[in-house]
């Protein structure tokens, strides 16, 4: 929701490899489409869309596919009014062979985002580390980034999903692994870490639950993290404000089929009142849409619904 109450959205249109992106503006008081474009690039993912300042235009961030099959992050500034695109705030970003953007937010005057990067050469090759990346809103020329929380030569793999922006800090949701190749099954080990508008970390937590981020989302006491696993097992984990866990739940629904939740961008989930909803897919052929409601204050109770 922007500054004056309109709903934007961005997505992926097609299929891989022929691909394109789309944003619209809506206005759910007339329940009326302002306008939606289509983004073309070379077959993008979109990653997201935020304003840059109240009253402003918006700034979307998404991943272009090579004919070489690496990707390219790029960020564009598209008009609020009309949704065209701006030709002289359109930047493409290459930290290492492949970067992808997953999220972008606004705050402090800058624009921050999440993702990953990766090389496909030398003793780290195709091992991702997770980006923090902060932009210049008015020329979208990088003002710093990082590459993950651990030294460049460790055989790791980090893949940021989602990132909020919580006080006067950064809190990002990432998917680790002790191994240099990211499996990207889900199967890997959730991460969150906190810094100041810097960078500067303030913690890193670790939890031993192997699911992919569907959604980081802030509360007034703590963080609540979804994520899935084998496309029939959805996670809540609850945590304070310092990472630490709380309380954590799991809905499992049918058989394992596979499913990565790399599948998905990091949005299935929203916070309204003392609840959170939920949303994912079932497992199997039929492919149904699962929400789930589970009360934010109380933890898990028999007052969670799901179906």
């Amino acid at each position: 929701e922007d500054s004056d109450g309109m709903i934007i959205g961005c997505g992926t249109q097609g299929s891989p490899g022929l691909s394109k992106g789309f944003v619209f503006r809506y206005n759910p008081g007339t329940n009326t489409v302002l306008w939606s474009r289509s983004i073309t690039s070379n077959n993008p993912i979109m990653g997201g869309i935020v304003e840059k300042v109240p009253g402003g235009n918006y700034v979307i961030c998404q991943s272009a596919l090579l004919s070489s099959g690496e990707r390219e992050a790029e960020v564009i500034e598209v008009n609020r009014n009309t949704g065209a695109i701006n030709p002289g705030l359109s930047r493409r970003y290459e930290y290492l062979d492949s970067d992808v953007f997953t999220r972008i937010v606004a705050a402090n005057g800058a624009l921050y985002l999440t993702g990953w990067s990766t090389s496909r050469t030398g003793t780290q090759a195709n091992a991702r580390r997770q980006l923090l990346v902060c932009l210049n809103p008015g020329t979208l020329d990088p003002l710093w980034a990082q590459l993950g929380h651990r030294d460049t030569l460790t055989p790791v793999s980090f893949t940021g999903r989602d990132l909020v922006v919580d006080g006067s800090s950064l809190v990002m949701a990432y998917n680790g692994s002790p191994e240099a190749s990211q499996s990207g099954s889900g199967a890997d080990t959730i991460y969150l870490q906190k810094t100041d508008f810097n960078g500067n970390i303030q913690w890193v937590r670790s939890y031993n639950v192997l699911a992919g981020v569907l959604k980081l989302l802030p509360a007034s006491d703590g963080y609540f993290i979804y994520g899935q696993q084998d496309g029939n097992q959805h996670v809540v984990i609850k945590t304070d404000k310092n990472g630490v866990p709380l309380w954590s739940r799991r809905l499992t629904d049918g058989t394992p089929d596979g499913t990565s939740a790399a599948d998905f961008a990091p949005n299935l989930a929203v916070m309204l009142a003392d609840s959170v909803y939920l949303a994912g897919h079932t497992p199997g052929a039929s492919r149904d849409v699962m929400f789930w409601k589970m009360l934010s204050t109380a933890g898990p109770s028999q007052t969670d619904t799901c179906g």
